[in-house]
């Protein structure tokens, strides 16, 4: 089966659950920075072993936030993450 085939649902809903915590987090309103003083406000985690779509479900809008604010968000594996404000999973959890 082409490999493509089998990782494109699972980067859809990744993706999905990426832009549905980011709405989520819109809509409540709350003073929540995407970055303060060159240093990110959000932290994405992706889960051990992750796969290639996931993983770039966590590399493609910290690069994104880089690029805009110039601050680093990092990512990093589950259980490692510190507590904050807008945790952003991705892969299955």
């Amino acid at each position: 089966m082409n490999p493509a085939i089998v990782l494109f649902p699972t980067m859809l809903r990744s993706t999905l659950v990426i832009i549905a915590l980011s709405v989520a987090c819109a809509v409540t309103q709350a003073s929540v920075p995407v970055a303060a003083h060159g240093k990110a406000a959000w932290v994405f985690v992706e889960q051990p072993g992750a796969a290639p779509a996931e993983r770039y479900t966590a590399e493609e809008p910290a690069s994104a936030r880089r690029q805009i604010t110039g601050a680093v968000a990092p990512i990093v594996e589950a259980g490692k993450a510190p507590s904050g404000p807008c945790t952003v999973l991705a892969g299955v959890s």
